[in-house]
Order: structure tokens, then C-alpha cells, then sequence
């Protein structure tokens, strides 16, 4: 069950963000001073935005929390988000600010973004990290291990002809040494 609910309604995150930032331009074209920019951009706002409604009246502008929880976690937010400005501490991908303050992600899942887009959205500049994915490599494979199976073959031959041991591989005949002076000494595979 969750805690924190939102009122996005059916335009989800992508919807509501084009609309926010719409509010956003409203109230500084108005010279209304936007009480969300005391909340770090990105997905801790866009969650916080999520789970609240902007009141304007005679010029001034009121954050209303839908739940209680929602406002402590919005004063978590801020609280740790001073703390990392004054400490130099920097937020890395899916251990940020919001993470830090609700707990890991559901595996999966980005909170504060459109179901949609998630991770790669999310951190753009770490999409190459956490590819599932085998890169397409330059290097031939194939070409490697057959090199290989060539080297090694000959190292075993040279290895036991040293001992004496003759070693007749013909693939296309089932009896390979058949009719030979060495058959006595030849093994077969």
C-alpha cells in the first residue's frame, strides 16, 4: 500500500511537468515568488508537485500537502538536500536526494518521472551503465576460438607424435586408419 499517493490523474508525469512549468512562468510573469524553487529540480520536486496543489492568492503562494506524510518528507528533502550543498556530497544516479529519502527504488522503476521513460530519462548521462544487454564488440568471436581450436589441436598432435603416439582424425571416414602401415599405433576418434 502507498503512503504517499498522487493526483497526477490520466496526463501522468509528462503531462503535469509541461504544466508546471506553465505555473512556473505564470507566477514569475506575475512576480509571484514560486515557492517551489526552495525544493532541488528533477524528480524530488516532480514527486513533491505530485502529491500537493499550489494555492495563489492576492500575490502570494501556498504549497498545500495533500498528507501529513508527504510535508515531512518535503522538509526531509530540503533538509538533506542544505546538508549535501554544504558537505559537497553529490547524488549519483538511483542514490539521490529522493531515494534518500523514501528508500531505494523499486527495481525497475523511477519515482518523479512517467513510467514510460524511467532510467534512461531519469539519468541520461548513466544510460551506458546499466545496459542488460551484451555490447556489440568489435572483436570476431568466432574467428578467436577457432584460431584457438587450430593452436591447441596442433600443440596436443606435436605433444603426443613426441611420445610416439600417431593420431589419425579424418572426419568424413568412419574408419581412418584402415589399410595403413601404422594402424597397429593409431588411435581412433
Amino acid at each position: 500500500m502507498s503512503v504517499n499517493n498522487h493526483n497526477l490523474g490520466p496526463v501522468g508525469y509528462d503531462g503535469k511537468i509541461v504544466w508546471w512549468e506553465k505555473e512556473d512562468r505564470d507566477l514569475s510573469s506575475k512576480g509571484i515568488p514560486n515557492p517551489w524553487e526552495q525544493f532541488p529540480e528533477g524528480r524530488s520536486r516532480n514527486w513533491l508537485r505530485a502529491r500537493s496543489e499550489l494555492a495563489v492568492s492576492d500575490g502570494t503562494t501556498e504549497i498545500r500537502w495533500k498528507k501529513e506524510s508527504t510535508q515531512k518528507v518535503s522538509q526531509e528533502v530540503k533538509e538533506k538536500n542544505d546538508n549535501a550543498l554544504s558537505s559537497g556530497l553529490t547524488w549519483e544516479r538511483e542514490n539521490d536526494l529522493l531515494s534518500a529519502c523514501l528508500g531505494l527504488e523499486q527495481p525497475g522503476r523511477v519515482r518523479g518521472l512517467s513510467g514510460y521513460h524511467g532510467w534512461k530519462r531519469a539519468w541520461p548521462e548513466c544510460s551506458g551503465v546499466s545496459r542488460k544487454r551484451k555490447r556489440a564488440s568489435s572483436v570476431d568471436e568466432d574467428a578467436i576460438m577457432a584460431e584457438l581450436r587450430v593452436e591447441l589441436t596442433q600443440d596436443i598432435l606435436s605433444m603426443l607424435a613426441s611420445q610416439g603416439i600417431q593420431l589419425c582424425i579424418r572426419l568424413c571416414s568412419r574408419y581412418p586408419c584402415r589399410g595403413r602401415s601404422n594402424a597397429g599405433r593409431c588411435i581412433m576418434f
